[in-house]
C-alpha cells in the first residue's frame, strides 16, 4: 500500500486478488479503508476473493470457453457465486444478499449449467480434524473419533448440498424466479433466501422449541392432500396475532388464510423456507414426484398455499 500510494501517475484504484475464499470481515475491513482512501483522495482499494475471480472471470466469453468449454456443453458447469454460513447463518448483510440474487439470477441467464458453492466454515474445521488423524488411525478410540467426525462432515454435506439445490432452483425455474424476483422484489426476495439457507444449515434439533403451535399449510389444488407444516416460535405467533388485529381494525377480518397474507418476518423465515424444503423434498430421490404434478397442485403458486394454525 505505502510503495502504491508513491505510484506516478497516481492509481485510480489498487487491487488485491487472492485464492482464498471470499470473506466478509476483511471486505468490510476494506470498505472502512476505502472511507479513509476517499477522504484523503486517494486509490480505492478492491479486494476479490477466489468466488468474485470466477464471477469475473466468467462474464468474459473467451476466457469462459478457454477454461470451461463452448457454452452449452454437458460438462460445463461454471462456478457463479460462492456463500459462506457460520454455524449455518449466512455471512451477508440484507443489502449483499440483494444483489447477490440478482447478479446470480442474471448469471443463470447467461450460463444456465453453472453452479453455485454454499459452504459453511464448520466444513473446513471438519475437513482439517479428519485429516490431524493418520490415514489409518490405529486404535478403536482414534477410529472412533475419526468416523463421528466424518459422519458429521457427511451430514453437513447433505445440508450445503440443499442449499445449492434450492438456490439454483430459485434462479432457473421460471416459477420460482418470477415469483421471488418479480412479485416479492429483490429485497424482500433476498430475505426469503436467507431465510431458506439459514433453516437448511441449521443442523436439525438445534433450535429450541417455546411452542407447541405449527404453521399448516397445504398448496390450492391440494389432490394428493399433501400437508407441510412448519413449528411458530413465540415472536411468529406475536406477528401474526398483531397483523390479524390490524386487519380486523381495517377490514373486519383477520384475512390470513394464505401464504402471501402473512407477516413479511413469518413469511420469509418460516414460511416459504419449508415450502421450498417442501419442494425438494418432492423432487428428491425418495419420493420422485414429477414436477408435472407438483405444477397441477399449485406447488410453485406459493403466495396462494393455504394454512391454518394447529
Amino acid at each position: 500500500m505505502l510503495a502504491a500510494q508513491k505510484f506516478r501517475p497516481k492509481l485510480k484504484k489498487f487491487y488485491i486478488l487472492t485464492t482464498a475464499p471470499d470473506d466478509t470481515a476483511l471486505l468490510a475491513h476494506v470498505r472502512s479503508v476505502n472511507e479513509k482512501q476517499k477522504k484523503n483522495k486517494s486509490f480505492e482499494v478492491v479486494l476479490l476473493g477466489w468466488g468474485e475471480i470466477l464471477r469475473r472471470a466468467l462474464k468474459d466469453l473467451q476466457v469462459a470457453e478457454k477454461h470451461f468449454g463452448p457454452k452449452g456443453s454437458a460438462s460445463r458447469s461454471p462456478l457463479l457465486g460462492t456463500w459462506y454460513t457460520t454455524r449455518g447463518r449466512l455471512e451477508k448483510t440484507k443489502t449483499e444478499l440483494s444483489l447477490d440474487f440478482q447478479e446470480l439470477w442474471e448469471d443463470f441467464q447467461d450460463w444456465p449449467n453453472g453452479h453455485i458453492v454454499i459452504r459453511d466454515r464448520e466444513t473446513d474445521s471438519l475437513n482439517l480434524k479428519i485429516a490431524a488423524f493418520s490415514e489409518n488411525p490405529q486404535s478403536a478410540t482414534q477410529r472412533e473419533q475419526r468416523l463421528a467426525l466424518r459422519q458429521q462432515l457427511r451430514g453437513l454435506k447433505r445440508r450445503e448440498d440443499a442449499a445449492q439445490e434450492g438456490v439454483a432452483r430459485m434462479c432457473t425455474m421460471t416459477e420460482l424466479r418470477t415469483y421471488l424476483y418479480r412479485v416479492k422484489e429483490p429485497k424482500l426476495a433476498a430475505d426469503c433466501i436467507a431465510g431458506f439457507v439459514n433453516e437448511v444449515m441449521t443442523a436439525p434439533g438445534s433450535r429450541p422449541n417455546t411452542s407447541s403451535l405449527f404453521l399448516r399449510m397445504h398448496p390450492p389444488d391440494n389432490v394428493r392432500d399433501e400437508r407441510l407444516s412448519a413449528y411458530l416460535n413465540d415472536l411468529a405467533l406475536k406477528s401474526i396475532e398483531d397483523i390479524k388485529a390490524k386487519r380486523v381494525k381495517m377490514y373486519n377480518k383477520p384475512l390470513t388464510t394464505t401464504v402471501d397474507e402473512l407477516p413479511d418476518d413469518v413469511f420469509t423465515q418460516i414460511a416459504f423456507p419449508r415450502i421450498m424444503r417442501g419442494i425438494l423434498e418432492a423432487l428428491g430421490d425418495e419420493q420422485r414426484v414429477p414436477i408435472t404434478t407438483l405444477m397441477a397442485e399449485g406447488w410453485f403458486n406459493i403466495g396462494q398455499w393455504e394454512l391454518d394454525i394447529a
